[in-house]
């Protein structure tokens, strides 16, 4: 059994080879060297080291916990709890930091948290909404096969987003839980990135309750806005479709966009063209002008993202 002397010591030499080799092949052993106790510290140390490094270092780490998820070799606990002192001081560590958020968001989703993990890690920051959707941002990793079917639904409509309603009426798609929707969701997205056909991506909005859109458009523009301009396009074309066919609602295309519009500026930093791409999609959505405003009214830069869209 190693002391708690010998663990921090092993550590500090692996984590100062870690990031001087740069191999994940020849990482793998660095969980599997210390007992299961000690793995927290291997995390923390790792974290917030790359936490005020370069983007290269979190994508790093980030790479290797996510090779440790699919080897088994330090579990959720583990990762939550080293993942937590950072997360306690993300806050302060952005003051000197800008980009502080997105490297933190990078690493928590390499170690694959499941969503109460997620929160609890947001939970800690001052500006935890702005962190949870930076981790939610772009593709989670390991996820289901396309081929999973969606079989769960649940008797009750969410009453708390029975305000979006389908553009034409009375919504016939049968009711799904929020999970449900998610991961039907979750699967249409990358589907659409992948095999890229407007016509074959008619059926998304009509597989799931209106309730649920609002996910949906979310989901593609999170997707799209740090991507190429191809794929921001690809989702403008397929708004524009879905206006001209009244399957997704006014309402729902400005909530969906809501998210990002509230942290584009950040995006921005790292993804140079997010304004464009993002102006892109708000135009496909075909939203009046106040719906425009109001997501324009987000950004620092509103009178910029106004004038693109």
């Amino acid at each position: 059994m190693i002391s708690e002397e010998g663990a921090k010591k092993k550590i500090a030499e692996d984590v100062k080879e870690f990031f001087a080799v740069r191999s994940l092949s020849e990482a793998e052993v660095y969980f599997t060297n210390i007992p299961a106790a000690h793995h927290y510290r291997l995390v923390d140390t790792l974290v917030t080291k790359a936490v005020e490094s370069k983007e290269a270092d979190a994508k790093l780490v980030a790479d290797f916990f996510e090779q440790t998820v699919t080897k088994g070799t330090c579990s959720a606990e583990g990762f939550e709890a080293g993942l937590l002192p950072v997360a306690e001081i993300i806050d302060d560590i952005a003051i000197d930091v800008p980009k502080a958020f997105q490297l933190f968001a990078m690493m928590i989703k390499g170690a694959g948290l499941d969503e109460t993990r997620q929160l609890n890690l947001a939970s800690k920051s001052m500006d935890s909404d702005k962190l949870l959707h930076l981790i939610r941002l772009g593709p989670q990793p390991r996820l289901k096969p396309l081929e999973a079917k969606i079989e769960e639904s649940q008797p009750h409509a969410e009453g708390g987003e029975a305000g979006y309603a389908a553009a034409d009426g009375e919504d016939a798609t049968p009711e799904m839980s929020e999970e449900a929707a998610k991961k039907k969701i979750g699967e249409g997205v990358k589907e659409f990135f992948a095999v890229r056909s407007l016509s074959e991506a008619e059926v998304y909005f009509t597989n799931i309750p209106a309730a649920h859109h609002h996910r949906f458009v979310d989901s593609l523009v999170t997707e799209a806005v740090e991507s190429k301009e191809a794929d921001a396009k690809l989702v403008a074309d397929f708004f524009e479709q879905t206006v001209t066919k009244g399957t997704c609602s006014a309402e729902a295309f400005e909530a969906g966009l809501l998210p990002i519009a509230e942290i584009i500026d950040d995006i921005a930093i790292d993804a140079p063209k997010a304004f464009q791409l993002f102006a892109m999609m708000i135009k496909g959505a075909g939203l009046d002008e106040a719906r425009r405003s109001n997501l324009a009214s987000k950004s620092m830069d509103s009178d910029k993202l106004l004038a693109l869209v």
